[in-house]
């Protein structure tokens, strides 16, 4: 995979909206607590998988998922606005031509376009700096807000059990997609690696 380091933490920029700065950095045993408020908010949680209220055990599961990271088999963002952290998204499962992306949850207090931004910066990452071929992931059924809005990517749906829908999206369909996000909401992120291994962003929301 391609080497951590460059992938450890980035910031996006834009001087002209709110918030300035978006900041994301490769969580550690630190985030422990900020994970947990996330993950056990009745008001976010319903359609989570069960994460138990103790700190202990998120501080272990983060130190399991430390040694994931140096594996390069998984990627676990903290998104900040301006120095404030205020969501978690993750790439994992990576493997030769594919990877999931996942753990999208954020605060109700962040700005309404982060979570889209950091959305596209993970597929930016994922197609254009791993060099992924494809992204999976999968949505509860029942959140059908979530489901109508990832419709508006060119997905595919390759299969669906009681509970869940699992979509795919190759990097072609990503390009089209990309399209989609400009026209509907001036959202545009870029994001490349330089040959000296350092990552290029260009962005605008």
């Amino acid at each position: 995979m391609q080497s951590i380091q460059s992938l450890r933490e980035f910031s996006l920029f834009n001087s002209e909206c709110e918030p300035h700065i978006l900041n994301f950095k490769l969580a550690d045993e630190t985030d422990a607590s900020f994970i947990l408020s996330l993950r056990t908010n009745p008001s976010k949680n319903k359609y989570l998988s069960y994460t138990e209220n103790d700190l202990k055990k998120q501080i272990i599961w983060l130190q399991e998922y430390k040694r994931r990271e140096e594996n390069g088999e998984e990627l676990y963002y903290i998104v900040s606005e301006n120095n404030i952290p205020v969501g978690t998204i993750r790439i994992y499962n990576i493997k030769e031509n594919e990877c999931t992306y996942g753990s999208w949850l954020f605060s109700s207090v962040t700005h309404q376009l982060t979570p889209i931004i950091s959305e596209i910066s993970i597929y930016e990452i994922a197609y254009n700096v791993l060099k992924k071929n494809k992204v999976l992931f999968d949505v509860v059924k029942a959140n059908k807000k979530v489901v109508n809005y990832h419709r508006i990517k060119k997905i595919n749906l390759i299969n669906e059990d009681e509970n869940n829908y699992y979509f795919s999206m190759s990097k072609e369909d990503w390009k089209i997609s990309k399209k989609k996000y400009i026209d509907l909401l001036g959202v545009k992120i870029d994001i490349y690696l330089y040959n000296n291994n350092k990552i290029g962003i260009n962005s605008v929301w």
